[in-house]
């Protein structure tokens, strides 16, 4: 599976990701966000997919929102 890291070589954390992914052989794609930053639709997609769903769920009854 090719894992697509959001990077800013400016950051630690997303440098040590990357060395991370490398010393274990994971298989990756760069996307350099400080130079191609993403687009609106592409930002909202990328936090539909990382933001937990318990955040969105109904206190009441418990149930997901959509």
């Amino acid at each position: 599976m090719l894992v697509k890291v959001l990077h800013n070589g400016s950051c630690s954390k997303s440098n040590a990701v990357l060395e991370y992914l490398d010393e274990n052989g994971v298989p990756f794609e760069i996307i350099n966000i400080v130079e191609d930053p993403l687009s609106i639709l592409e930002l909202k997609t990328v936090l539909k997919k990382t933001q937990p769903e318990c955040f969105s769920s109904d206190q009441k009854d418990g149930k997901i929102i959509s």
